[in-house]
């Protein structure tokens, strides 16, 4: 059965529990750049230096299209992008920041 898998050409990546012979290449299946601009983050692209005046909303969607690229990066590059990565973590931070704000504000006796 070994023999069966290694004899089969690879073309790239594939996501996880998918054949080779079912899915079509690479190429097709990472987003293409006018595809890619509304949902995705890529690390080339603008990127707010001070997260703390966003409105939430604006956060959340941002931490959305970096998310969703980060595991683009993942799923078809084999891990992130550094960008990416420290995007992601300063997103989480935010988020958490105004997380626990919120929670002590309304904790409050």
């Amino acid at each position: 059965m070994s023999d069966e898998m290694s004899s089969a050409p690879s073309a790239g990546p594939q996501p996880a529990g998918a054949g080779a012979a079912n899915n079509p290449t690479e190429e097709a299946l990472v987003p293409s750049g006018s595809d890619a601009s509304g949902t995705y983050l890529e690390p080339g692209e603008a990127f707010p230096l001070d997260l703390s005046g966003m409105a939430t909303d604006d956060l959340h969607i941002l931490n959305s299209r970096v998310s969703r690229q980060l595991d683009m990066e993942y799923i078809y590059r084999g891990g992130p992008h550094p960008e990416t990565h420290g995007r992601f973590h300063e997103l989480a931070e935010e988020l958490d920041t105004r997380q626990t704000a919120e929670d002590a504000g309304t904790n409050k006796p």
